[in-house]
């Protein structure tokens, strides 16, 4: 029968509580089911399989087989395991009490007992059976580290650091260094301080001491004073034999010994070296203040002073408290006193008695021994003996009872003036007695009146010395004016010579109105005369007379620059040839450049060509780019273009025949082209493309159809697909186009008839508000003017129309008389460069196999044509040098070549190369003007060698430093040209301005001085690469030096280079110019300080010579910000107005 089991059971056996398996929450145990807690002793609550499981056997209760809670005998219980008690961990112990490894005391390691540590753990120490940290080991120990015990210190320290390092000592110790010693153990110079138990030292100087204020025994160069020890006894002290300072007497103040006194005390004077009362002063002495003093040598007593004497020893008197040998005057001795007594009034000498006188007073008269006031009748008074006489003596006369003197009379009478004779070397004359004769007369014996022209005479009546008022003498005549070779000298007033060579002069000897024949009058300075040169001959500039150039028949002062040249001979930039360059036409014996479209021409305009250069062909008289346009084939061999349809005659084509070909093909207009090449900016320096706004304004004056051909400086619109060589072609896009180029041409395709053949040019202006709207963005301000062929009116451009058909020449900021100078200094911006057309190999152009030449062209320099000459200068990529031009002429030009090394940064070449074909189109009076470049053999060093013209005297600011007020041997530069130097430079860069042409080092350094009144700027994009002072600073990683003294904040701060950065530098520049080159700009602002110190508002002072007016202008040029600085433009205009105002 089935039995059903309990209720803890699932299964079961024999009977209903015979378990073999149990429920939930139930576990077996044998054979029976039941509650966790129910669980025998040693066994645990296993859910896993329903069972109590036996624990470990090191456990008597656990609660899983691995988590013990209690331990069996000889085990102890860490954690939740039981362990023998040699293998409780490390800091307990095993606790038979609890039968737990406990955990020991802080800091201990191992113990045997709570309280009973055997090791200690780190930073702690064992101190008996505790560990403790080592600030806590017990007095009289130490922290040993070795042993980690808290070890006890040597015999009498309190506290140690080690077993020989005391810190404090116990009673009756003493700290000495780091030992502790007993009180008579302290070294010397040191006491027991039982305070801080402590050897302290002695007072400085005391050898032995027992506290700091008691000294006993002191160094043997100290005294012993009060405990103390010193250099040497106090006042009122001596020094015994045993070094002990003692007090003085009480009588003295100071002494020496008890017996030797050197001051006293109050109420007491030192008399020798003992102190006494004054009143014991002895008698030949008197009390002063301190001490008794001895009197005077002749005074018996005295009193207050050694020379206020009451009484005499014998052999002296007493005269007012003194005791001369001898009475003085007026006194007379009396021995039975040993005084001085006085004499009778009237008396100024007796002896015996006061009124036995031998001489009398002023106003008596000596009378036998006495004095009187009158003298007795019969004798009168003389005032020169002070006697009474019978007779007045000579010199003298009878005035009343007295002898009265004649006044320079040598006798007299009535009167002291009324001369009856004179003393020798004078003159009588109206009874009174003259050294010379008065003025108006003469006379060595008498004086006789002179002629009435004359004040004065001499000799003769008519001799005159001297001249009425508005007369002047003039070789001892009165005249009304001076005759010729005479001047009026207001110092004199008489009529002085004039100084040869001078025939006529005012003012002065040497201020010439006239010059002697052979002379004239000195060009410039006026007042001064010098010899005449011949015909063809010039004044130097020491003024002497030198022949001037070959064919010459005139030539200009000081540099002998030809003005007019001999019969057959032209003017090619102030030097007289044969012919022309190419490139010039003779005009009025001057070589006139010919249009920039002609290699050669016959007179000015684009249709004046002869012949044309390389890429181009001579259409009729213009040179064009296409001969097919025109119907005509090009005739390569001869550059030129030719008729196919033209008759060809024995060897040349006649103009008639041309033109009857031409009216019978009808009538084709003559397509004028202006190609206005101007220079533009390096290519990292180009602004933004061209704007839209810009390119509809050039089709709109265009015509408004057909496609655009771009180049950098040309527009043109498409006539035909353009070739390579065509100069007007590059691309057929509008990228290559930059705001930076300023120039821009724009033409229409032929059209059938001359009404349709318009020609436009533009030309990219500074903006004005006149031709620029108000809307227009600030990319957009730039002014394009048109114009058309003759005849066509339905344009949108007429020829009224602001035009420009080349860019508007210079105008020179010099007076009349300059500007002739400067032009005959060869200085003209039109020929600047234009001698150098014989030199330059246009026949057959130099083949250079240098890439850095490619392009050049006839500007390239055969290097046998260049003889380089002496070093100029020097700097880090180069140098310059003078070279000698050989030309095809047979002559040769000096011009200035500044070579660069051909192991330079092949960058700096390529920059080099791409700045020369800028810089040589530059044409203007103040730039100076490249010439040509040329490379030079391989055998010298194969250098690149960029050719300028000459500037004789040299950069501004070596020319300005020599010619300074401190250097005035070489003559001052006057105020007058340093501001024409500035206004000169300014016009230059307005120029510059006007091209979009950054400079980027504008400086004294780089301006070039033609002559004293002409410089020239240089070196623009170039100098960077040629200078190596300290005036530049590394300012970017590729090694470029900057001149940071010359930049502007934006420059320095983020390398933007602008027009308005130029302004900066220019201020910085005309600085230099009226400092005379002589100071450094910013000088003691370190390079990396100079940004900070322009940001706090520091600027440079006025110089001396520069006037206020202008510093103005220099100073607005300073400003932080660039837009607020003037244009050059603005600049030109003000400092051309102050040199016309003459402000200097």
């Amino acid at each position: 029968m089935l039995v059903d089991c309990s209720a803890a059971c699932t299964a079961c056996s024999s009977s209903a509580s015979y378990c073999s398996a149990c429920n939930t929450n139930y576990y077996l145990t044998g054979s029976s089911c039941v509650t966790a807690s129910n669980c025998p002793t040693g066994y645990w609550p296993n859910a896993a399989t329903r069972t109590c499981t036996a624990c470990s056997s090191t456990c008597t209760a656990c609660s899983s087989a691995s988590a013990c809670s209690a331990c069996s005998t000889n085990f102890f219980l860490t954690g939740s395991s039981c362990v023998a008690a040699s293998n409780c961990p490390t800091g307990t112990w095993a606790n038979t009490a609890n039968k737990k490894c406990d955990s020991c005391g802080s800091g201990c390691s191992v113990c045997t007992s709570a309280t009973s540590c055997t090791t200690c753990s780190t930073n702690y120490f064992l101190s008996g059976s505790s560990c403790v940290s080592a600030s806590n080991c017990p007095a009289g120990t130490w922290p040993n580290t070795a042993n980690k015990n808290c070890d006890s210190c040597v015999s009498g320290c309190a506290t140690c650091t080690s077993a020989s390092a005391c810190s404090s000592c116990s009673a009756n110790y003493f700290l000495t260094g780091s030992s502790c010693v007993a009180s008579s153990s302290c070294p010397a110079g040191t006491w027991p301080n039982t305070a801080n138990r402590i050897c302290d030292s002695c007072a400085t100087g005391c050898d032995i001491c027992t506290s700091t204020t008691a000294c006993t025994s002191c160094s043997s160069s100290l005294y012993r004073h009060q405990g103390t020890c010193v250099t040497s006894c106090p006042t009122g002290t001596y020094a015994d034999s045993n070094k002990l300072c003692q007090a003085c007497p009480s009588e003295c103040s100071a002494c020496s010994s008890p017996s030797t006194c050197t001051s006293c005390s109050a109420n007491y004077v030192l008399n020798g070296v003992l102190c006494i009362s004054p009143a014991d002063c002895p008698s030949n002495t008197y009390p002063t203040s301190t001490a008794c003093q001895n009197c005077n040598s002749a005074c018996a007593t005295c009193q207050s002073s050694s020379t206020t004497c009451t009484s005499c020893n014998p052999g002296s008197f007493l005269f007012n408290n003194a005791c001369p040998a001898a009475c003085p005057q007026g006194t007379f001795a009396k021995t039975s006193t040993w005084t001085c007594d006085a004499c009778a009034t009237g008396c100024t000498k007796c002896s015996g008695s006061a009124t036995t006188c031998s001489v009398c007073s002023s106003g008596y008269y000596l009378s036998g021994t006495t004095c009187a006031t009158s003298c007795p009748a019969g004798t009168y008074g003389n005032p020169a003996s002070g006697t009474c006489v019978a007779n007045c003596p000579a010199g003298t006369f009878v005035q009343g009872s007295v002898c009265s003197q004649c006044s320079s009379c040598a006798t007299c009478s009535g009167t002291a003036t009324h001369c009856n004779s004179c003393a020798t070397g004078l003159i009588l004359y109206n009874n009174a007695c003259w050294s010379s004769c008065p003025t108006g007369t003469f006379g060595s014996t008498s004086c006789t009146p002179c002629s009435g022209t004359c004040a004065a005479c001499s000799g003769t009546a008519t001799t005159c010395t001297s001249c009425p008022p508005a007369k002047l003498l003039q070789n001892a005549v009165c005249v009304d004016a001076c005759s010729t070779g005479y001047y009026a000298n207001p110092d004199t007033v008489t009529c002085s010579p004039c100084t040869f060579p001078c025939s006529a002069c005012s003012a002065s000897s040497t201020q010439c109105d006239q010059c002697a024949p052979g002379y004239e009058l000195k060009t410039g300075s006026l007042s001064s005369c010098r010899q005449t040169c011949a015909a063809a001959q010039y004044h130097t500039v020491s003024d002497d007379c030198a022949d001037c150039p070959a064919h010459c028949a005139a030539c200009a002062e000081i540099y002998g620059i030809c003005s007019q040249c001999r019969p057959g001979y032209v003017m090619q930039s102030s030097q007289c040839v044969a012919s022309c360059d190419t490139g010039f036409y003779p005009q009025a014996g001057v070589c006139t450049a010919c249009n920039a479209t002609c290699l050669e021409c016959s007179g000015p305009s684009g249709t004046a060509c002869t012949s044309c250069a390389t890429g181009a062909f001579l259409y009729k008289s213009q040179c064009v780019s296409n001969c097919t346009t025109f119907g005509w084939e090009v005739d390569a061999a001869h550059n030129k273009c030719v008729n196919p349809s033209a008759p060809v005659s024995s060897g040349a084509t006649s103009v008639a025949a041309v033109a009857g070909g031409a009216a019978g093909a009808g009538l084709l207009l003559v397509l004028l082209l202006i190609v206005l090449v101007l220079a533009r900016r390096r290519r990292r320096d180009q602004g933004r493309s061209i704007s839209s706004k810009q390119l509809k304004a050039m089709e709109a004056a265009a015509g408004g159809e057909g496609d655009m051909y771009v180049t950098p400086n040309i527009l043109t619109q498409r006539n035909a697909a353009p070739a390579p060589g065509d100069p007007l072609y590059a691309s057929a896009d509008y990228s290559s186009i930059r705001e930076a180029d300023p120039i821009y041409a724009v033409y229409q395709k032929p059209a059938q008839s001359a009404a349709e053949q318009p020609v436009y040019a533009a030309y990219a202006a500074p903006a004005r508000t006149s031709d620029v709207s108000a809307s227009d963005s600030a990319m957009d301000q730039n002014v394009y003017a048109a114009y058309n062929a003759p005849g066509l009116a339905k344009s949108g451009a007429s020829k009224g129309d602001a035009v420009y058909e080349t860019a508007p020449p210079p105008r020179p900021v010099t007076s009349a008389a300059q500007r002739e100078d400067n032009e005959t200094a060869g200085s003209r911006a039109q020929v600047a460069d234009g001698d150098i057309g014989p030199c330059l190999d246009v026949e057959g152009i130099y083949a250079s196999t240098s890439e850095v030449l490619a392009g050049f062209g006839a500007m390239t320099i055969p290097p046998a044509r260049l003889q380089i000459q002496h070093q100029l200068g020097s700097g880090e990529f180069g140098v310059v040098c003078l070279a000698k031009w050989q030309c095809k002429d047979g002559q040769s030009r000096s011009v200035a070549a500044k070579m660069v090394r051909a192991d330079a940064m092949a960058q700096m070449q390529d920059d080099l190369a791409r700045e020369m074909r800028t810089m040589i189109r530059l044409k203007h009076l103040h730039v100076v003007s490249v010439l040509g470049v040329c490379q030079r053999p391989a055998d010298e060093g194969g250098a690149l060698a960029i050719v300028t013209e000459l500037m004789p005297l040299g950069d501004l600011k070596t020319y300005l430093s020599k010619h300074s007020p401190t250097m005035d041997v070489n003559g001052v530069a006057p105020p007058k040209n340093l501001l024409l130097f500035c206004a000169q430079i300014a016009q230059g860069m307005a120029y510059l301005e006007t091209q979009r042409l950054v400079h980027r080092d504008l400086a004294a350094r780089n301006v070039l001085v033609a002559t004293p009144t002409l410089v020239k700027i240089s070196d623009f994009g170039l100098s960077r690469d040629f200078n190596t002072d300290d005036n530049y600073y590394v300012l970017q990683t590729r090694g470029a030096k900057m001149p940071v003294r010359w930049m502007a904040p934006e420059s320095l701060l983020f390398r933007r280079f602008g027009s308005k950065s130029d302004v900066w530098s220019f201020g910085v520049t005309a600085w230099e110019v009226f400092t005379y080159g002589q100071e450094q700009p910013f000088a003691g602002i370190l390079p990396l300080r100079l940004i900070q110190h322009l940001e706090q508002g520091h600027r440079m002072s006025r110089p001396e010579a520069c006037p206020s007016q202008l510093f103005s202008v220099v100073e607005s040029c300073w400003k932080w910000e660039a837009r607020e600085r003037p244009s050059f433009a603005e600049l030109d205009k003000t400092l051309a107005t102050m040199v016309e105002e003459s402000v200097l």
